[in-house]
Protein backbone atom coordinates (compact mmCIF):
# COMPACT_ATOMS: atom_id res chain seq x y z
CA UNK A 1 0.00 0.00 0.00
CA UNK A 2 1.40 3.32 -1.01
CA UNK A 3 0.33 6.46 0.73
CA UNK A 4 0.90 9.78 -0.96
CA UNK A 5 1.47 12.71 1.36
CA UNK A 6 1.85 16.09 -0.26
CA UNK A 7 4.44 18.24 1.39
CA UNK A 8 3.64 21.86 2.07
CA UNK A 9 4.91 24.72 4.18
CA UNK A 10 3.82 24.70 7.82
CA UNK A 11 0.77 26.61 9.04
CA UNK A 12 0.93 27.97 12.58
CA UNK A 13 -1.29 30.16 14.78
CA UNK A 14 -1.19 31.31 18.39
CA UNK A 15 -3.95 32.24 20.79
CA UNK A 16 -3.99 36.00 21.21
CA UNK A 17 -3.20 38.07 24.31
CA UNK A 18 -2.44 35.64 27.13
CA UNK A 19 -2.19 36.44 30.83
CA UNK A 20 -0.32 34.16 33.23
CA UNK A 21 0.33 34.21 36.99
CA UNK A 22 3.77 35.33 38.15
CA UNK A 23 5.73 32.61 39.90
CA UNK A 24 3.91 29.76 38.17
CA UNK A 25 4.85 27.96 34.96
CA UNK A 26 3.47 29.68 31.87
CA UNK A 27 2.68 27.82 28.67
CA UNK A 28 2.00 28.94 25.13
CA UNK A 29 0.77 26.19 22.81
CA UNK A 30 0.78 26.82 19.07
CA UNK A 31 -1.71 25.26 16.67
CA UNK A 32 0.56 23.74 14.03
CA UNK A 33 -0.33 22.00 10.79
CA UNK A 34 2.76 20.52 9.20
CA UNK A 35 3.79 17.34 7.43
CA UNK A 36 7.13 15.70 8.06
CA UNK A 37 10.03 16.65 10.28
CA UNK A 38 9.68 20.07 11.84
CA UNK A 39 11.67 22.43 14.00
CA UNK A 40 10.47 25.20 16.27
CA UNK A 41 12.06 28.52 17.20
CA UNK A 42 10.32 30.73 19.76
CA UNK A 43 10.88 34.48 19.73
CA UNK A 44 10.19 37.18 22.31
CA UNK A 45 9.80 40.71 20.95
CA UNK A 46 11.21 39.41 17.65
CA UNK A 47 14.42 38.04 19.18
CA UNK A 48 15.03 34.25 19.26
CA UNK A 49 14.87 32.82 22.78
CA UNK A 50 18.21 31.45 23.88
CA UNK A 51 18.12 27.99 25.41
CA UNK A 52 18.18 28.03 29.20
CA UNK A 53 16.81 26.07 32.12
CA UNK A 54 13.64 28.20 32.38
CA UNK A 55 12.47 27.89 28.75
CA UNK A 56 11.51 24.44 27.49
CA UNK A 57 10.00 23.54 24.10
CA UNK A 58 7.99 20.31 23.81
CA UNK A 59 7.87 18.13 20.70
CA UNK A 60 4.50 19.72 19.76
CA UNK A 61 6.03 23.21 19.96
CA UNK A 62 4.55 24.18 23.34
CA UNK A 63 6.76 26.70 25.14
CA UNK A 64 6.90 26.36 28.93
CA UNK A 65 8.42 29.14 30.98
CA UNK A 66 9.36 27.96 34.47
CA UNK A 67 8.52 30.44 37.25
CA UNK A 68 7.04 33.12 34.98
CA UNK A 69 8.37 36.61 35.81
CA UNK A 70 7.77 40.23 34.92
CA UNK A 71 10.93 40.11 32.79
CA UNK A 72 9.31 37.37 30.65
CA UNK A 73 6.44 39.64 29.57
CA UNK A 74 6.43 40.48 25.87
CA UNK A 75 5.21 39.60 22.40
CA UNK A 76 5.87 35.94 21.57
CA UNK A 77 5.91 34.30 18.14
CA UNK A 78 7.08 30.96 16.82
CA UNK A 79 8.82 30.00 13.59
CA UNK A 80 8.03 26.49 12.36
CA UNK A 81 10.19 24.94 9.65
CA UNK A 82 10.02 21.78 7.57
CA UNK A 83 11.60 20.69 4.29
CA UNK A 84 9.22 22.97 2.35
CA UNK A 85 9.86 26.21 4.20
CA UNK A 86 9.52 28.32 7.30
CA UNK A 87 6.37 29.96 8.63
CA UNK A 88 6.32 32.45 11.47
CA UNK A 89 3.17 33.01 13.50
CA UNK A 90 1.77 36.39 14.35
CA UNK A 91 2.78 37.61 17.80
CA UNK A 92 0.74 37.07 20.93
CA UNK A 93 1.12 39.40 23.91
CA UNK A 94 1.99 37.58 27.13
CA UNK A 95 1.37 39.52 30.33
CA UNK A 96 1.30 38.57 33.99
CA UNK A 97 -0.44 39.16 37.30
CA UNK A 98 0.25 38.52 40.97
CA UNK A 99 -2.14 35.98 42.50
CA UNK A 100 -1.34 37.37 45.93
CA UNK A 101 0.73 40.57 45.93
CA UNK A 102 3.20 40.43 48.80
CA UNK A 103 3.63 36.65 48.73
CA UNK A 104 7.12 37.04 47.32
CA UNK A 105 8.16 33.42 47.87
CA UNK A 106 4.79 32.04 46.60
CA UNK A 107 4.09 29.84 49.64
CA UNK A 108 0.49 31.07 50.11
CA UNK A 109 1.27 33.36 53.05
CA UNK A 110 2.47 36.95 53.39
CA UNK A 111 4.77 36.55 56.37
CA UNK A 112 8.18 37.38 57.81
CA UNK A 113 10.02 35.44 55.08
CA UNK A 114 8.35 37.68 52.48
CA UNK A 115 9.18 40.77 54.56
CA UNK A 116 12.88 39.84 54.61
CA UNK A 117 12.85 39.33 50.82
CA UNK A 118 10.95 42.57 50.28
CA UNK A 119 13.26 44.56 52.57
CA UNK A 120 16.33 43.34 50.68
CA UNK A 121 14.79 44.37 47.37
CA UNK A 122 13.56 47.68 48.81
CA UNK A 123 17.10 48.58 49.84
CA UNK A 124 18.30 47.91 46.28
CA UNK A 125 15.45 50.09 44.86
CA UNK A 126 15.89 48.93 41.24
CA UNK A 127 14.20 45.61 40.46
CA UNK A 128 16.60 43.39 38.52
CA UNK A 129 15.35 39.84 37.79
CA UNK A 130 16.47 38.58 41.20
CA UNK A 131 14.22 41.15 42.95
CA UNK A 132 11.40 41.56 40.47
CA UNK A 133 8.78 39.70 42.54
CA UNK A 134 9.04 42.54 45.08
CA UNK A 135 8.13 45.01 42.31
CA UNK A 136 4.40 44.65 43.00
CA UNK A 137 3.25 47.35 40.57
CA UNK A 138 5.60 46.24 37.73
CA UNK A 139 7.31 49.62 37.24
CA UNK A 140 10.86 48.12 37.62
CA UNK A 141 11.42 49.87 40.95
CA UNK A 142 10.88 48.52 44.47
CA UNK A 143 9.70 51.68 46.20
CA UNK A 144 7.07 53.19 48.52
CA UNK A 145 4.22 52.31 46.13
CA UNK A 146 5.22 48.64 46.38
CA UNK A 147 5.60 48.93 50.15
CA UNK A 148 2.00 50.19 50.48
CA UNK A 149 0.72 47.14 48.60
CA UNK A 150 2.97 44.83 50.60
CA UNK A 151 1.96 46.34 53.96
CA UNK A 152 -1.76 45.82 53.24
CA UNK A 153 -1.19 42.14 52.45
CA UNK A 154 1.23 41.67 55.32
CA UNK A 155 -1.50 42.72 57.76
CA UNK A 156 -3.87 40.11 56.23
CA UNK A 157 -1.22 37.35 56.46
CA UNK A 158 -3.15 34.77 54.40
CA UNK A 159 -3.55 35.01 50.66
CA UNK A 160 -7.16 34.99 49.50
Amino acid sequence: VLEHVSAESPVVTLQSNLTRRYGAPAQITPVVRVVGVRTFEWRRNGVPLLPNSRYQVASNGTLTIDSFRHSDVGDFSIAVANECGITTSGATALSGYFACPGDINFDGFVDDADFVAFAGAYDALFAPPANEFADLNSDWFVDDADFQTFALRYNDLLCP
